[in-house]
């Protein structure tokens, strides 16, 4: 066990008291001290870490205690946890082993030890392997904490963008004066504007960065996205110290992968839900969804509600209905897809501009306020149950920024949440679209880390998540197209509509929508081994109806909306899949209560 610690201190090391605090009793829990992760430690650990140039095995221990305390080990006993000073010998309970430092001797025979709890005078004789180690000379030294390179209108490095970089450093083993840093690349397609910074004074432990001279660099060309290396060599004058850090910058943001496309509809498409059929598209300036197939054809419209030509987001109700966020009314409604008849309505929890709105599929409702900066959460009455600040910054043209959100059932923790930004530059009065992004945020307004860009897009508006294709659907504004991208999460079964196939004809699901039960008929011109079995929209398996053989012919079976338990499922969206050794075929049924 020694020898394995002292390979550690040697190799990789440990930081600071402050960086990595030990905890005893008094400040945690039993769990938390027998556990105590490295992830802990603070995120600068590498640039404050102390380590030990050589270790050994002490033969003589008294003549080694002369340079300095001995890591040992002891035999103790369960008395020992009730040892509360003076002369400790192990008398009574199971026996232990037990790390300590021996930092003396007393002239009657004890070892003089050190633990976290105090020191102690221990009678017995045997010291188990007693080891030695010297630690590393105290040099003084700079180290590298951080390095943040900075784009002014949409954190995203675009080509023909000049981007800041400040820089962060730390002193350790003494204190540094007029310590300046010179920054070089090997990117022939990126220039150094200013590649001076002057850090000033940094005294020791102490960090310091070059805010007040920020080094500047411009993409010229080259590929997009990529990782641009730079390199800091840093100087000081009192002590003189010169020494070279690495790190890199990232140009551009991967872009979010086209899968399909078709033409828009409406004045401004500005929101979009999906009920598992067909799109129902929210457009600026119209008094109309409109209603698209998933080719982009027309199917149908229904009025907004209230005739409102202001409707600028929407979600779709897994129990068969639409919500509408509108901006004009500052109301969220429920509406009958069907006919466009308001089941129910109440003020928008987002005060100034809402546009986008998402729903869970349960519980509860998302509306983004692009003024406010904000999402705001609420049940289905409208009761307010949550806000959060959206995680990222907001563009110089502030009124420009959050736009649709879409609830994503395919992420981990019960789903997530896609938001639609889009970034411009310039003025009020002559902005200029610089990127239109997505990105991922928790049920808790956290961001993810998931973002992709959508650059060859125009202002866009709208996104709308496909759980079933594992895709998103988003639009280019002002009559741009509307494009399927690739979302961040695969479905979690594959489950779609599919067929039908050769070895199954005349199938039907009725009623469907249903209240009670839904009726399977279907004609199977041969003998089959055939299994019919039913998923939830996140690829549950709900209930096995049936796995047998079926002789050629008509069948007919019944699911009566059961779960394996035996319990009634929750009103929603459900697919029935049936399966043989030749082909699958699934169908979607929506139940009623």
């Amino acid at each position: 066990m020694f020898a394995e610690a002292c390979q550690f201190l040697q190799t990789t090391g440990v930081p600071d008291e402050t960086c990595f605090p030990y905890g005893d009793g008094s400040t945690q829990t039993c769990s938390q001290r027998t556990a105590h992760p490295c992830t802990e430690r603070c995120s600068d650990w590498e640039t404050r870490v102390t380590k030990i140039t050589d270790y050994g095995g002490a033969s003589d221990i008294k003549n080694e205690l002369m340079n300095g305390p001995l890591m040992v080990g002891i035999t103790v006993k369960e008395d020992y946890f009730y040892y509360n000073g003076g002369d400790y010998t192990p008398i009574l309970g199971e026996k232990m082993n037990h790390v300590v430092s021996v930092c003396g001797w007393t002239a009657t025979g004890q070892w003089i030890c050190k633990d976290s709890w105090g020191q102690y005078r221990y009678t017995s004789q045997t010291l188990e392997l007693p080891t030695w180690i010297t630690p590393e000379a105290s040099t003084p030294k700079i180290a590298f904490v951080s390095a943040e390179v900075t784009e002014p209108n949409n954190q995203i490095w675009d080509i023909g963008e000049q981007v800041n970089i400040v820089v962060t450093l730390r002193a350790g083993n003494g204190s540094f004066s007029n310590v300046q840093g010179t920054l070089t690349t090997t990117d022939a397609n990126v220039t150094i504007d200013v590649g001076s910074a002057n850090f000033g004074n940094i005294s020791e432990g102490s960090t310091a960065n070059n805010s007040g001279t920020p080094l500047k660099a411009t993409a010229t060309g080259g590929t997009d996205p990529r990782k641009i290396p730079f390199t800091l060599h840093v100087t000081s004058s009192t002590p003189t110290w010169s020494g070279d850090f690495a790190f890199d910058g990232d140009i551009g943001w991967i872009p979010c992968g086209k899968v399909g496309e078709f033409s828009n509809i409406g004045k401004c498409p500005y929101g979009m839900a999906y009920d598992g059929t067909n799109l129902c598209v929210f457009s600026l300036g119209d008094a109309t969804i409109f209603k698209l197939s998933l080719d982009g054809s027309s199917v149908g419209t229904i009025p907004t509600p209230e005739n409102d030509t202001m409707c600028l987001g929407g979600a779709y109700d897994p129990t068969g209905y639409l919500w509408v966020s509108s901006y004009g009314k500052k109301k969220i409604y429920k509406v009958n897809p069907a006919n466009g008849s308001v089941v129910t309505s109440f003020p928008s929890p987002a005060p100034s501009y809402p546009t986008g709105l998402a729903y869970d599929g349960t519980t509860y409702l998302y509306a983004v306020d692009r003024n406010e900066h904000k999402i705001y959460k609420c049940d289905t009455q409208g009761n307010p149950i949550d806000e959060f600040d959206i995680p990222i910054a907001k563009p110089p043209l502030g009124a420009v920024a959050a736009r649709g959100i879409a609830f994503e059932p395919n992420a981990p923790d019960g789903g997530s949440l896609i938001l639609y930004y889009t970034w411009f530059s310039g003025t009020m009065d002559e902005p200029l679209l610089d990127s239109t992004c997505i990105y991922e945020l928790t049920k808790q307004g956290e961001f993810t880390g998931n973002k992709c860009t959508t650059n060859n897009m125009a202002n866009g508006r709208l996104v709308c998540a496909n759980p079933i294709k594992g895709t998103y659907w988003v639009d280019g504004g002002y009559m741009g197209p509307i494009q399927s991208i690739k979302g961040f999460y695969p479905p979690k079964t594959g489950v779609e509509e599919e067929g039908p196939y050769t070895w199954i004809r005349e199938l039907s699901i009725l009623p469907n929508p249903s209240q009670h039960k839904v009726d399977i008929s279907f004609h199977t011109p041969e003998a089959r081994e055939i299994s019919i079995k039913i998923y939830d929209v996140s690829g549950k398996l709900v209930y096995c109806l049936v796995d047998k053989e079926f002789q050629a012919g008509n069948h007919k079976l019944t699911w009566d909306g059961s779960d394996k338990q035996g319990k009634k499922v929750s009103e929603g969206i459900y697919f029935i899949k049936l399966k043989s050794d030749k082909d699958t075929f699934n169908k979607k049924v929506i139940f009623l209560h």
